[in-house]
């Protein structure tokens, strides 16, 4: 979990569990049919035979037993794309394939050190999808505690040209909690201000974004303690 250094306060326990909410949402609330359209679109279409890689690939994707369709566990799942990294000709695809189950449906320390290695293999080989460089971030963030390193990939994910094709408000979100824990860490005013520059952006692009009301109240609370803190009024960095 994120490692929060707060101030002896009793409201410390409050901050505590709005950022870590806040991480909730920000990890698991965006749905992952975004970065999956190209994968459902393949493992949509019947096979005609039910080879081990068709086997592996419908269930890794889709969490179903082909070809008798039945449900899945998670374990079964996570453990169907490791058989599609085994045997697949394609590893780098396979690999992103992993990585994304692991992010959206890891419930283990391991799994979620599992996605950050295939996350930066893919990035590494010279993939450039802003939700590879996105997912990363939050791992490193929230599990990792790097937070400039985090900084560094949600950065590079929104100036990506697909995403500043099509801007996502969840990019900005993400970027405004990893800002957040940043202005904690550091007691840095300016990591404030833009957090609630990525959370108004956030809400432009999505009056309806979940998180950043969550974020916006981290945000102003940790202003009412620099204000405190420093017995002056809070000025814009």
């Amino acid at each position: 979990m994120v490692q929060i250094v707060l101030v002896n306060r009793a409201r410390s326990f409050v901050m505590a569990a709005l950022l870590l909410g806040a991480a909730a949402v920000v990890s698991f609330g965006v749905s992952a049919n975004e970065s999956a359209d190209e994968e459902r679109r393949a493992a949509a279409s019947p096979p005609t035979e039910a080879t081990p890689y068709i086997v592996a690939v419908r269930a890794c994707i889709e969490a179903e037993a082909y070809p008798v369709y039945a449900p899945l566990t998670t374990e079964e799942r996570l453990d169907a794309c490791d058989d599609l990294v085994r045997i697949s000709t394609n590893a780098v695809e396979a690999i992103g394939i992993r990585a994304r189950n692991l992010y959206y449906h890891g419930s283990t320390d391991e799994h979620f050190a599992q996605a950050h290695r295939d996350l930066s293999f893919v990035i590494e080989i010279g993939t450039k999808t802003p939700h590879h460089y996105a997912n990363r971030a939050f791992l490193l963030a929230h599990y990792q505690h790097r937070y400039d390193a985090a900084l560094d990939d949600i950065n590079t994910a929104i100036d990506l040209p697909l995403a500043r094709e099509r801007p996502r408000a969840f990019y900005f979100e993400r970027r405004a909690y990893i800002l957040l824990l940043l202005a904690y860490r550091d007691s840095d005013e300016g990591a404030v201000y833009g957090a609630l520059d990525d959370i108004r952006r956030a809400l432009s692009l999505n009056p309806n974004a979940r998180l950043a009301p969550q974020l916006e109240d981290v945000a102003v609370e940790i202003l009412r303690r620099l204000h405190n803190q420093h017995g002056r009024p809070i000025q814009r960095g």
